[in-house]
Order: C-alpha cells, then structure tokens, then sequence
C-alpha cells in the first residue's frame, strides 16, 4: 500500500528561523516592522503535531492506498 501525504504550509516547534511564522515572532517581540504583502494570496497553515498524528495514522491497518492532501481547509491570509 502507497500513501502520498502532500502537506500544506507546516509551522511549529523546530522551524527554521527564517521561515514565515518565526520570523513574524520574531518581528514582533523586537517591535520591528514585519514586511509583508496586501495580504491578497492565502495559505492553509498546518501545524506539525498535527502532520505528525496524521503520519502516525497512515501506518495503521487498513489505510487506502492513495495521494493526499493534508491541510485544515482554513485559508488565511499571508
């Protein structure tokens, strides 16, 4: 049985620095400005405990071969 997970945006623990979220952080315990955009591109941000529980359960018995994507189906803007 293959199953492809195709992630969505992944945040969490361990992200590297430069990466959106941690740098938006960090902008903000600095007071720095944070450049960014109008805002008008979205993205679906999935966090990585819940990419791991995911994975976890495509190990299990039963699971149907397949390609899926992995999101919370929320669009945020970014």
């Amino acid at each position: 049985v293959a199953v492809v997970i195709r992630p969505a945006v992944v945040y969490g623990p361990g992200q590297r620095s430069g990466m959106l979220i941690p740098s938006l952080i960090a902008a903000l315990r600095a007071g720095r400005r944070f450049p960014c955009t109008r805002g008008e591109q979205t993205r679906d941000f999935l966090h990585v405990g819940d990419l791991v529980r995911l994975l976890l359960r495509c190990l299990e018995p039963g699971v149907p071969a397949g390609l899926f994507n992995a999101g919370t189906g929320v669009e945020t803007p970014a």
